[in-house]
């Protein structure tokens, strides 16, 4: 069995309804660190041939559009990439983890010229933790959500809830009310964020075949 993991229900929500004997999907519905918890409960019950960790990712290199589609080389098992590495529509690449949204096109910035990596996220390096902690091979796969000059219209905290890993309704309706010169890019993410979705849906059901077949060999 894989194990198709998602921080964000979202993430998920373009993904058409996989092959339930051999595809669990786990939404986890938090982000970052939290997010482990309800991890480690999943594999206490199963352990995987192979998690795949899929999600969002912003970008922190020029070049890598709204939907691209990346592979982080250094947080995968050797064996899987060979598998997956002549896919057509994937970048390979590293992706970097850090504590919270990277929310300014000037975070990212940074974060991009003091590393290699090409995209970041909240979660790839700490699932991979997990998954070594239980001796599970992983797959990162991540579409890009945001370039890296693009600002979040609206800050982090507000948009996803550290709580509940959700919008919070009142304060994001605050927070435009007071600010509504926000709306636009609100709007502007909103549609970007559907872009992202797609697109990651599409990858993994590129890939999924041959990750299949390698997982029952």
């Amino acid at each position: 069995m894989i194990a198709l993991v998602f921080a964000l229900e979202y993430e998920s929500a373009a993904l058409r309804e996989p092959n339930r004997m051999c595809v669990s999907v786990w939404n986890l519905g938090l982000t970052g660190k939290r997010c482990l918890n309800v991890l480690e409960q999943h594999l206490k019950r199963s352990t995987p041939s192979l998690l795949v960790s899929a999600g969002f990712a912003g970008a922190i290199q020029p070049g890598f559009p709204v939907g691209a589609l990346i592979i982080g080389e250094n947080l995968s098992c050797s064996r899987t990439l060979r598998t997956v590495r002549d896919v057509a529509g994937f970048t390979f690449g590293e992706i970097a983890t850090v504590e919270s949204i990277a929310g300014t096109s000037r975070e990212k910035r940074a974060l991009g010229e003091s590393s290699r990596a090409i995209s970041v996220d909240c979660e790839s390096k700490h699932i991979r933790n997990m998954c070594d902690l239980h001796g599970v091979p992983m797959l990162a796969v991540r579409s890009i959500s945001d370039t890296v000059d693009q600002d979040l219209p609206v800050p982090a905290g507000i948009l996803i809830s550290n709580a509940t890993g959700k919008p919070d309704p009142f304060r994001l309706f605050k927070y435009v009310l007071s600010h509504p010169s926000s709306v636009s890019g609100l709007c502007d993410l909103i549609r970007t964020s559907r872009v992202a979705q797609k697109s990651l849906a599409g990858g993994l059901s590129a890939i999924m075949p041959r990750l299949l077949k390698t997982s029952a060999t």
